[in-house]
């Protein structure tokens, strides 16, 4: 028989035993009751997050309609490739109100993901006419960029036009099936005149192209040009730097007195002006 403290040792050997399988029998449903709760908590939190997106589909249906449809209205405003002669046909026919027109396009340009036609416009006629015909192809032309606008003029003739435009097109490629909403020109008279169109109101434009202002005389003294300027019916000798009214001389040349009127060039010469 076993004597006492072996027998002692040994029954606490098989009590280990017992603990040890005992933990080892019961930590593996724990384990896996914890892992299983995590789990349940985590397919309520998408549940929750599911019903939300149900209950808010028809909203997300309803705006994702909307957008797609004002990117089918703008894109109808934007004229394809070929539609070129069309654009062409509508700039002249906005053009109507100028005396003379010349419109020239150049070859296709894409850069960045865009696609233009280079277009050159030169008119002639009276500056509110060819005003309103610039704003005539805004309001019609969405896709038309107008970069630079040139005035050139005299006492005689009225006033030249030359506007440099970008055309911005959809690619035949691109888009096959791409339908343009061609416009019908308004109306002389319906486009909205802008008094402001260029920054300052017309009629401030206008009085340089009338008698109100003409350069008498250049003369050289020490150096510096000064310019006998008739304005308002008052005669003054002024150089560089002085103003005529709203416009502010920035050069004196030989035979042109050259005015910076709100970001307009001004050339005035004897008997005349070209801006």
């Amino acid at each position: 028989m076993l004597k006492g403290p072996v027998k002692a040792v040994s029954i606490s050997m098989i009590y280990i035993a017992v603990l040890v399988s005992a933990y080892f029998l019961l930590w593996t449903p724990l384990s896996e009751a914890d892992r299983l709760s995590y789990l349940i908590i985590d397919a309520e939190q998408e549940q929750s997050i599911f019903n939300l997106l149900i209950s808010r589909r028809p909203s997300l249906l309803n705006e994702v309609a909307a957008k797609e449809e004002k990117i089918r209205e703008t894109k109808s405003l934007v004229p394809s490739a070929s539609d070129l002669p069309v654009v062409l046909t509508v700039i002249k026919d906005l053009a109507a109100e100028a005396d003379e027109i010349k419109l020239e396009y150049y070859t296709l340009r894409t850069a960045d993901g865009e696609s233009w036609y280079p277009l050159t416009l030169e008119m002639s006629g009276h500056i509110g006419s060819l005003v309103t015909v610039l704003a005539g192809i805004t309001a019609n032309l969405p896709s038309v960029t107008i970069d630079n606008v040139h005035l050139t003029s005299d006492a005689e003739s009225g006033v030249d036009l030359y506007a440099n435009l970008s055309l911005y097109v959809i690619p035949d490629d691109q888009d096959p099936d791409h339908y343009w909403a061609v416009p019908v020109p308004l109306q002389s008279g319906t486009v909205t005149k802008n008094p402001e169109a260029f920054g300052i109101p017309l009629a401030v434009i206008d009085q340089f192209s009338t008698d109100e202002v003409s350069v008498l005389g250049i003369i050289t003294a020490s150096g510096d040009q000064r310019a006998l300027i008739s304005f308002n019916n008052s005669l003054q000798w002024l150089k560089v730097g002085d103003y005529i009214g709203p416009a502010r001389i920035v050069d004196i040349t030989n035979s042109l007195v050259i005015l910076n009127l709100s970001g307009i060039e001004i050339q005035l010469s004897l008997g005349g002006r070209s801006s």
